[in-house]
């Protein structure tokens, strides 16, 4: 039975693809989870093989994000294998620093696994991952040859900047204006 590419993935089709994965990485073939592997089984080879991310795997149904992903995934990569200089990123504007993620998403943002979805690096976390998505993931973990080169530019958030001070710099009280001589509507 072949899945729509354009599905949303569940935690459980996350975990028994991640698993492979990790199987595959670890060249233990034999012990391969399959579709007909239970669910409780694994999760429960992904716990033995040190995947001890920060997501919520107790319902399977339940759609996941590019955060659980990165989360699962960044457990199973072996950091040695990407090139983190391949793209120049400074940081991920729409994830949150203090999250466990952050660090594993910027160095597969770095690494051109994942790419950003605008010029400053944003990736959409929070957002559902189809598996198309997640398909186009783990082919660029596996073949080095497919990560996507594209450099982001440092994202200012505090821009524009304010820096006229009315009241000194205006004729006229509560006028808003840098200007020497304020526009009067006259």
């Amino acid at each position: 039975l072949l899945k729509n590419p354009q599905a949303e993935i569940t935690v459980k089709e996350l975990c028994v693809y991640s698993a492979r994965l990790c199987a595959f990485l670890n060249n233990d073939i034999d012990s391969m989870p399959n579709d007909k592997t239970q669910f409780f089984d694994v999760k429960s080879y992904l716990l033995a093989n040190g995947v001890d991310a920060d997501v919520d795997l107790s319902d399977a149904n339940r759609l996941v994000t590019l955060k659980d992903v990165v989360s699962i995934l960044g457990c199973i990569v072996d950091y040695e294998m990407l090139d983190s200089t391949l793209n120049k990123a400074f940081s991920i504007p729409d994830a949150d620093i203090t999250q466990d993620y952050y660090d594993c998403a910027l160095n597969f943002l770095r690494s051109g696994i994942i790419e950003g979805i605008d010029i400053y690096g944003s990736i959409g976390a929070s957002d559902n991952v189809k598996l198309c998505d997640f398909i186009k993931i783990i082919d660029r973990i596996i073949n080095p040859e497919e990560r996507v080169q594209k450099d982001y530019i440092l994202y200012a958030s505090d821009e524009p900047f304010y820096l006229i001070d009315d009241y000194s710099m205006s004729a006229f009280n509560n006028v808003g204006s840098g200007w020497r001589y304020d526009y009067t509507g006259s």
